[in-house]
Protein backbone atom coordinates (compact mmCIF):
# COMPACT_ATOMS: atom_id res chain seq x y z
CA UNK A 1 0.00 0.00 0.00
CA UNK A 2 1.16 3.63 -0.66
CA UNK A 3 -0.27 6.04 2.27
CA UNK A 4 0.39 9.72 1.67
CA UNK A 5 0.57 11.26 5.67
CA UNK A 6 0.57 14.75 6.17
CA UNK A 7 2.39 16.48 9.26
CA UNK A 8 4.72 13.75 8.67
CA UNK A 9 7.23 15.49 10.55
CA UNK A 10 5.11 15.92 13.84
CA UNK A 11 5.43 13.19 16.96
CA UNK A 12 2.13 11.77 16.13
CA UNK A 13 2.71 11.70 12.31
CA UNK A 14 6.73 10.85 12.40
CA UNK A 15 5.26 7.84 14.94
CA UNK A 16 2.96 6.40 11.89
CA UNK A 17 5.11 7.05 8.66
CA UNK A 18 7.63 4.92 10.97
CA UNK A 19 4.79 2.20 11.67
CA UNK A 20 3.56 2.03 8.67
CA UNK A 21 7.37 1.46 6.94
CA UNK A 22 7.70 -1.04 9.52
CA UNK A 23 4.62 -2.64 8.29
CA UNK A 24 6.52 -2.66 4.61
CA UNK A 25 4.41 0.55 3.07
CA UNK A 26 5.54 3.01 1.02
CA UNK A 27 4.74 6.25 2.00
CA UNK A 28 4.79 9.82 1.26
CA UNK A 29 5.04 12.12 4.11
CA UNK A 30 4.00 15.80 3.54
CA UNK A 31 4.61 18.54 5.81
CA UNK A 32 5.54 22.58 6.18
CA UNK A 33 7.75 22.51 9.40
CA UNK A 34 5.60 24.68 10.69
CA UNK A 35 5.61 22.97 14.07
CA UNK A 36 6.83 19.34 12.83
CA UNK A 37 10.58 19.09 13.40
CA UNK A 38 13.45 17.66 10.43
CA UNK A 39 14.84 15.87 13.18
CA UNK A 40 11.60 13.98 13.45
CA UNK A 41 12.35 12.32 9.62
CA UNK A 42 16.10 12.44 9.25
CA UNK A 43 16.48 8.29 9.97
CA UNK A 44 14.38 7.81 6.84
CA UNK A 45 16.30 9.68 4.60
CA UNK A 46 18.09 6.54 2.95
CA UNK A 47 14.97 4.64 2.87
CA UNK A 48 13.36 3.94 -0.56
CA UNK A 49 10.03 3.57 0.38
CA UNK A 50 10.03 7.35 1.99
CA UNK A 51 9.65 10.09 0.21
CA UNK A 52 8.84 13.60 1.34
CA UNK A 53 7.35 16.64 0.04
CA UNK A 54 7.67 19.75 1.84
CA UNK A 55 4.25 21.57 1.25
CA UNK A 56 1.42 23.51 3.02
CA UNK A 57 -1.83 22.36 2.50
CA UNK A 58 -3.19 25.45 2.51
CA UNK A 59 -1.12 26.72 -0.48
CA UNK A 60 0.00 23.88 -2.25
CA UNK A 61 -0.80 22.25 -5.56
CA UNK A 62 -2.24 19.30 -3.37
CA UNK A 63 -4.18 17.25 -6.48
CA UNK A 64 -0.18 17.60 -8.63
CA UNK A 65 1.22 15.90 -5.48
CA UNK A 66 -1.54 13.16 -5.24
CA UNK A 67 -1.27 12.90 -9.14
CA UNK A 68 2.35 12.38 -9.29
CA UNK A 69 2.69 9.69 -5.77
CA UNK A 70 -0.59 8.54 -6.19
CA UNK A 71 -1.57 7.28 -2.63
CA UNK A 72 -4.03 4.56 -1.82
CA UNK A 73 -4.83 5.96 1.72
CA UNK A 74 -4.55 9.51 3.26
CA UNK A 75 -3.80 10.05 6.86
CA UNK A 76 -4.51 13.59 7.22
CA UNK A 77 -2.58 14.76 10.51
CA UNK A 78 -1.46 18.01 9.71
CA UNK A 79 -2.77 20.90 11.51
CA UNK A 80 -2.34 24.02 12.99
CA UNK A 81 -2.32 23.16 17.27
CA UNK A 82 -0.99 26.54 18.88
CA UNK A 83 -3.50 27.48 21.25
CA UNK A 84 -2.14 31.27 21.48
CA UNK A 85 -2.11 31.35 17.44
CA UNK A 86 -5.51 30.17 17.80
CA UNK A 87 -6.72 32.91 20.25
CA UNK A 88 -4.66 35.35 18.90
CA UNK A 89 -5.40 34.88 14.92
CA UNK A 90 -8.57 32.36 14.25
CA UNK A 91 -8.70 33.05 10.89
CA UNK A 92 -5.85 31.59 10.06
CA UNK A 93 -6.70 28.38 12.34
CA UNK A 94 -9.25 28.33 10.43
CA UNK A 95 -7.32 28.30 6.76
CA UNK A 96 -5.23 25.23 7.78
CA UNK A 97 -7.60 23.68 9.84
CA UNK A 98 -10.45 23.99 8.04
CA UNK A 99 -9.61 25.19 4.73
CA UNK A 100 -6.48 23.25 4.06
CA UNK A 101 -8.65 19.57 5.53
CA UNK A 102 -11.60 20.67 2.70
CA UNK A 103 -8.51 21.22 0.09
CA UNK A 104 -6.77 17.69 0.74
CA UNK A 105 -9.81 16.21 0.75
CA UNK A 106 -11.28 17.52 -2.42
CA UNK A 107 -7.73 16.87 -4.03
CA UNK A 108 -7.95 13.15 -2.37
CA UNK A 109 -11.05 12.49 -4.19
CA UNK A 110 -9.89 13.79 -7.61
CA UNK A 111 -6.88 11.73 -7.57
CA UNK A 112 -9.54 8.35 -6.99
CA UNK A 113 -7.69 8.01 -3.29
CA UNK A 114 -10.21 5.24 -1.84
CA UNK A 115 -9.90 5.66 1.75
CA UNK A 116 -8.90 9.17 3.98
CA UNK A 117 -8.25 8.84 7.92
CA UNK A 118 -8.03 12.29 9.95
CA UNK A 119 -7.44 10.20 13.31
CA UNK A 120 -6.03 6.55 12.83
CA UNK A 121 -6.96 4.67 16.29
CA UNK A 122 -3.31 4.52 17.21
CA UNK A 123 -2.97 8.15 17.56
CA UNK A 124 -6.10 8.55 20.38
CA UNK A 125 -4.65 9.45 23.54
CA UNK A 126 -6.44 6.43 24.80
CA UNK A 127 -4.76 4.20 23.07
CA UNK A 128 -1.69 4.00 25.29
CA UNK A 129 -4.20 2.77 28.08
CA UNK A 130 -4.52 -0.53 25.73
CA UNK A 131 -1.11 -0.74 24.85
CA UNK A 132 -0.16 -0.95 21.43
CA UNK A 133 -2.76 -1.60 18.17
CA UNK A 134 -3.02 -1.59 14.93
CA UNK A 135 -4.89 1.26 13.68
CA UNK A 136 -8.71 0.58 12.50
CA UNK A 137 -9.20 0.62 8.56
CA UNK A 138 -10.57 4.42 7.44
CA UNK A 139 -13.56 5.00 6.14
CA UNK A 140 -14.09 5.60 2.87
CA UNK A 141 -13.99 9.13 1.52
CA UNK A 142 -17.80 10.16 1.67
CA UNK A 143 -18.33 14.36 1.05
CA UNK A 144 -22.35 15.14 1.78
CA UNK A 145 -23.95 17.71 1.65
CA UNK A 146 -25.12 19.07 4.99
CA UNK A 147 -28.81 20.78 4.25
CA UNK A 148 -28.95 24.68 5.39
CA UNK A 149 -31.23 23.87 8.05
CA UNK A 150 -28.80 21.70 9.98
CA UNK A 151 -25.80 25.14 9.08
CA UNK A 152 -25.23 27.00 12.28
CA UNK A 153 -26.54 30.41 13.17
CA UNK A 154 -25.13 33.71 12.17
CA UNK A 155 -23.87 35.87 15.08
CA UNK A 156 -23.73 39.77 14.18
Amino acid sequence: MRALVTGAAGFIGSTLVDRLLADGHAVVGLDNFASGRASNLEHLADNPAHVFVEADIVTADLEAILDEHRPEVVFHLAAQIDVRRSVADPQFDASVNVIGTVRLAEAARRAGCARSCTRPRAARSTASRRGTRRPRRCRPIRLRRMPPERWPARST
